[in-house]
């Protein structure tokens, strides 16, 4: 059954349908982008750290495809997630310490430029084309991992060829997540829906981060079944993107159904923008903040006294908080509308959990880490959805790719900026306070921009305003 709402618009009477296939959609994506967290990517990224041995039956389910999508994205892509078996895979790859940052800053780095074409693409083609070129180039990657395997004197420049096509795959599937919720879902369901299909890629990580260390246990030499089964979850994942569809035949709310600003006329709009810049600016901080701790957990951690299984445990606080509080947070906020009083209070709870943090250390108290990676993951992983909501409010009626891509863009350069700041913050005893410090500092600085955001949500207003005619045109 399809969920009917009639609105008065432009004069007439307007219907609107919510499908339910919208919800396999978001599952889909969801999925994808937790296989990116989780593939053989991340192997590779770590292993190269290892110098310091770490409305009708059809919303929901497009919401449900995107999901897996999510769950896809994430099993093949940040290999510096993996440090539990930090260790293993570089002497199985035999990597050298010199390319321990090389690696990390490449995931980022490939993402900038092919987050442009990724915008383009959604913006003109839709998702549907979008999602398979991002499933192609994910799969691809993995499955040059894995020929790694049987290229013994190749097997590092295999792996680092399959982690350049993992790069290039992201925006495809990231951008995805306004499209998705704007397209198919109507306005009180769209933030629990990006919260969904965004949440992918960190559940992929915290399962490969349990997953990685049960098959390889003490053995280098079982690189190979890991490849194997990170190929196997890419594939049957990526497979599904053949599933994805561009739009439902009615628009879920008024909002989907005007006419988006072209690619580059939408750009140019966007990049001027002054209040879209705030957004870009407390992003880039939030995520390259987040990255770059989880880049360095482990290097964070054991020099004061942690073990790596703490610095683990520590990732999976602040990764499962945070997914708890972002379902939380997306759903309440489909119904109040409140995001940026949402954004002003997760980034001060960011901040104060990276200033527990950076304290633990230096007390070393296990006690206070954990608080502290609860508060990070609490305050700043809704903070994601809530942002790249904001960034489609302000500049609509820009594509919704166009403001997404920017947005995870600046992040993206923004942690390639912070780890090669952390790194250069590294006492000569390895020892990475300083670094910690410098991440305090950055999430002040989120908290302090959120207050600069002032912008008129302008997707909310057209479908009160629209909504409003309605029930005046019932009344007549």
């Amino acid at each position: 059954m399809a969920s009917d709402t009639t609105l008065y618009r432009r004069g007439s009477l307007q219907s609107h349908h919510l499908y339910r296939t919208r919800w396999l959609a978001l599952a889909w994506l969801f999925l994808q982008n937790v296989a990116t967290g989780v593939s053989t990517g991340q192997v590779l990224d770590y292993a190269i750290m290892s110098q310091s041995e770490r409305r009708r039956h059809a919303r929901w389910d497009m919401d449900g495809i995107h999901y897996s999508y999510g769950v896809f994205n994430s099993v093949k892509h940040n290999i510096r997630y993996f440090a539990s078996v930090t260790n293993l895979l570089a002497k199985y790859y035999r990597v050298e310490g010199f390319m321990i940052n090389l690696f990390s800053i490449m995931n980022f780095a490939f993402f900038i430029p092919a987050s442009v074409v990724a915008s383009a693409v959604l913006d003109k083609a839709g998702l549907r084309a979008s999602c398979i070129t991002g499933s192609l180039l994910n799969t691809t990657g993995t499955l040059l991992i894995f020929c790694s395997n049987y290229l013994p004197s190749n097997a590092y420049r295999m792996a680092l060829a399959g982690q350049i096509f993992a790069s290039l795959s992201q925006p495809f599937l990231f951008n995805a997540t306004t499209k998705l919720a704007a397209v198919w879902f109507g306005g009180k369901e769209r933030t629990l829906a990006n919260t969904l299909s965004s949440i992918g890629n960190p559940i992929g990580i915290a399962a490969i981060v349990g997953l990685a260390p049960t098959i390889m246990g003490s053995d280098p030499n079982k690189t190979p079944t890991l490849n194997m089964l990170l190929l196997i979850i890419c594939g049957a994942l990526g497979s599904t993107a053949l599933l994805t569809r561009n739009a439902p035949p009615t628009p879920p709310a008024p909002s989907a159904d005007t006419k988006s600003k072209g690619f580059f006329p939408g750009l140019m709009s966007t990049v001027t923008n002054i209040q879209f810049w705030v957004l870009m600016a407390v992003f880039g901080l939030v995520v390259g903040m987040f990255n770059t701790l989880v880049t360095y957990i482990s290097d964070l951690a054991t020099p004061y006294g942690f073990t790596n299984d703490e610095a683990g445990t520590i990732g999976v606080l602040a990764i499962v908080s945070g997914l708890v509080a972002a379902g939380i947070i997306g759903f309440i906020l489909d119904r109040t509308k409140g995001h940026k009083l949402a954004m002003k209070c997760h980034s001060f709870v960011a901040m104060i959990g990276m200033i527990f943090f950076t304290l633990a250390l230096h007390f070393q108290s296990a006690a206070l880490v954990y608080i502290g990676a609860i508060l990070i993951g609490g305050g700043g992983f809704p903070l994601i959805p809530i942002i790249l909501e904001l960034g489609v409010e302000c500049t609509y009626p820009v594509d919704e790719g166009t403001s997404s891509g920017l947005l995870w863009t600046i992040s993206n350069l923004a942690g390639v900026l912070f780890v090669i700041g952390a790194d250069k913050l590294r006492a000569p005893d390895g020892k990475m306070f300083d670094s910690a410090v410098m991440l305090s500092i950055i999430g002040g600085l989120a908290f302090v921009f959120t207050w600069f955001y002032t912008a008129q949500s302008k997707r909310v207003t057209l479908e009160k305003t629209v909504e409003r005619k309605g029930e005046q045109a019932g009344a007549c």
